[in-house]
């Protein structure tokens, strides 16, 4: 399974699958001198598909059809109501901080990530740092299994904490192949590879999975994403279903999409630091 980004700063994410799906998209506004800025994680009801074009960035002809502008502070409202007509749902939220821990917050109850509604929860609680450098961060799943995140130079990768694929990777990050170049428009984004198959066998319940989700390309003829998301069990999915060697369970997408968001915006500052000359930095100090 491959989750495609439109842009490597993820603050500003439209994130679809190979199809050109819009499965899930981050807004960022800016924010008045002295706020903290909050990112927004919004969920397609149903696959918003993009027009075939030619390639572009974020702030490309394929983005700018479903009107996607996170920049004017006086427009925030308006945004998030043409993202609730356009069929998006807020999944979460993250207001960052610099010399506090940033909170987080989910909405509709995803299990397993604990109470993130309200006023939400430190970062050091729902996702702590861990190892020597603190390059790991890590969380509960709804499978009741410990991941964690590596924050590595160039991209962030996860891994499952029960001792069976510690050196096999749940997900990763490539980045697009000229990202020093990040002004440059191309076809070749960055995408997420997520290896569904290394899901523990932990009994779960698909009869209670409200946000169960399966990708087109796993639907038999004539079903839709709305008739899998429907079925009241899992007679009723399976004769929808060709293959489920790419099935990930709904709440543990979302939570991985959700706390990549969070991990990836560390790891690209630590990189600016690292790299201050370098014109991806740049381009990010003022993109980002």
């Amino acid at each position: 399974m491959k989750l495609v980004f439109s842009d490597d700063f993820v603050r500003h994410a439209i994130i679809g699958d190979e199809r050109g799906n819009v499965i899930y998209q981050v807004t960022t506004p800016r924010e008045a001198l002295g706020t903290p800025r909050k990112s927004t994680v919004w969920k397609a009801i149903q696959p918003v598909q993009l027009p075939a074009t030619s390639g572009s960035t974020s702030h490309g002809s394929d983005e700018a059809s479903i009107n996607i502008d996170t920049s004017n502070l006086g427009h925030v409202r308006e945004l998030e109501q043409r993202l609730e007509h356009q069929g998006f749902k807020r999944l979460g939220g993250i207001e960052w901080h610099v010399f506090s821990p940033s909170k987080l917050w989910m909405f509709g109850g995803t299990s397993g990530a604990g109470d993130l509604s309200g006023e939400g929860i430190g970062s050091n609680e729902f996702i702590p740092a861990k190892g020597g450098l603190r390059r790991e961060r890590a969380f509960k799943g709804p499978d009741g299994n410990t991941y964690h995140w590596e924050l590595g130079y160039f991209e962030c990768t996860l891994y499952r904490d029960d001792g069976t694929s510690n050196h096999t990777p749940i997900a990763k990050y490539h980045r697009r192949r000229n990202f020093w170049l990040p002004f440059i428009q191309t076809q070749d984004k960055g995408y997420l590879e997520i290896n569904a198959t290394l899901q523990p066998s932990m009994g779960i319940d698909k009869k209670s999975t409200d946000s169960f989700y399966a990708f087109e390309s796993d639907i038999a003829d004539g079903a839709t994403v709305k008739s899998v998301a429907a079925a009241s069990s899992v007679a009723d999915i399976e004769p929808l279903i060709r293959s489920q060697s790419s099935e990930l369970d709904g709440d543990m997408l979302d939570l991985l999409v959700f706390t990549y968001i969070y991990v990836e915006k560390l790891r690209k500052d630590r990189e600016q630091v690292m790299h201050p000359k370098d014109p991806w930095t740049v381009w990010g100090m003022i993109h980002a």
